[in-house]
């Protein structure tokens, strides 16, 4: 469940809820990766690759604000739990562009495989299709049952045109490796990721499948290998088994602290936002500057 019933409040945060604003200024802390790094290095134990949190909040990685402090208290403490967890969890060296998908439903059950399998960024291209899916908010459309709402806790970059979102895929160091079933792909199998710092898997239309200009910039095709009269599959499968075959490489790990240090305040205190049903008017009402509501 991603919502607390309304009226539960959490026993984790040091502020009462509507208590008047004071005059003093918020303390702020300017943090390097190092410092974050070192404060996740002793918060958190790591066991067969899962990570334990010992909290984000108050550290140099997300110091406390006062926003904050009141909207942690409309969160359960599960929730809050829930986040410091997923957080220290989340993978930064992975990621998945998917262009021009057209079944909302297939748009939608790659986020959730997404969020499953602990990538924060998901990059769409809409040179030809839009990238269509209920948002989580949206409780009573079909397809907010296969999102789970996950798309609430994910980072998604929207392009209209394949060759910028190569651009920038490559600016940032990933290694491009597109889905293929043209001549010339190699099977998924024989491909060495071991030599990939950041990897981005590529998916393209469920029908006509990557376009000229994401063949041309890609540097790996693949295929999955099948066995049966089906020559494909669907596309969320397929990134389920891409992802499974990267996290049995060991290539998923929880190093988003790592390649993004400056994400890190920024998605915590989005998640709270997301995670409370009070956001909006006690953002409005206390006068907070925050508009990712």
């Amino acid at each position: 469940q991603l919502m607390r019933e309304p009226g539960v409040a959490s026993a984790a945060s040091t502020t009462p809820l509507d208590s008047p604003a004071d005059d003093e200024a918020l303390v702020t802390t300017t943090c390097n990766t190092a410092d974050v790094a070192a404060t996740t290095a002793a918060a958190t134990k790591m066991h067969r690759g899962v990570v334990r949190p010992g909290g984000f909040y108050g550290s140099p990685a997300v110091p406390r604000t006062k926003m904050l402090d009141m909207l942690r208290q409309t969160v359960t403490a599960e929730r809050l739990d829930t986040m410091e967890r997923v957080l220290a969890e989340r993978c930064g060296s992975v990621t998945c562009v998917f262009e021009n998908i057209g079944d909302p439903l297939n748009c939608g059950a790659c986020l959730r495989t997404m969020d499953a399998f602990g990538l924060q960024f998901v990059n769409v291209i809409e040179s030809l299709l839009p990238f269509r899916y209920e948002h989580g908010y949206q409780r009573k459309a079909r397809v907010s049952g296969v999102t789970k709402s996950c798309d609430e806790w994910l980072s998604i970059d929207h392009f209209r045109d394949t060759r910028d979102a190569v651009a920038d895929l490559k600016a940032r160091g990933f290694v491009i490796v597109a889905t293929d079933l043209d001549p010339g792909a190699v099977l998924l199998d024989d491909l060495d990721f071991s030599a990939m710092p950041k990897i981005c898997l590529a998916f393209g239309n469920e029908k006509n499948g990557i376009t000229h200009a994401l063949r041309k910039a890609a540097d790996h095709r693949v295929y999955v290998p099948m066995r049966g009269f089906s020559e494909s599959m669907n596309i969320s499968v397929t990134c389920a088994v891409m992802l499974k075959h990267l996290d049995m490489l060991g290539c998923i790990r929880p190093d988003l602290v790592e390649h993004d240090t400056s994400e890190i305040n920024r998605l915590y205190t989005r998640w709270v936002v997301r995670a409370s049903r009070q956001a909006k008017h006690l953002i409005r009402k206390h006068g907070f500057d925050y508009d990712d509501i």
